[in-house]
């Protein structure tokens, strides 16, 4: 797991304009923490998926995924946001996935 403060945008699948913003608090090859959400997800939304996009390195990396978590602004114990896991069903985003592991040199074998 890498800590970060990589910016993003994300939308869900079925959700036509709708688009959430903010930062990556920390990503590992199977999943990530995202913060500072505009607009916020609910836990309504825990288990839709969507695409996130990275802008890394001079390119957009998209990466599938599915919201597992969300932390709502009422949580007193965690910080505000969502957690989401990577799907990896498609060469492209095996690929964006790579490409990101290698440039925070996050270990395939630790996940």
């Amino acid at each position: 797991r890498a800590v970060t403060d990589i910016g993003f945008s994300f939308s869900i699948n079925g959700q036509s304009g709708q688009e959430y913003t903010g930062i990556i608090n920390n990503i590992s090859l199977s999943g990530a923490f995202l913060s500072k959400l505009q607009p916020l997800l609910t836990p309504e939304h825990i288990s839709q998926t969507g695409l996130l996009k990275i802008g890394f390195d001079d390119e957009e990396l998209p990466l599938a995924c599915e919201i597992v978590y969300i932390s709502p602004p009422d949580n007193q114990f965690f910080p505000v946001g969502a957690g989401v896991v990577f799907s990896d069903t498609d060469t492209k985003i095996q690929a964006a996935v790579t490409k990101l592991a290698a440039a925070l040199e996050l270990d395939f074998a630790s996940n």
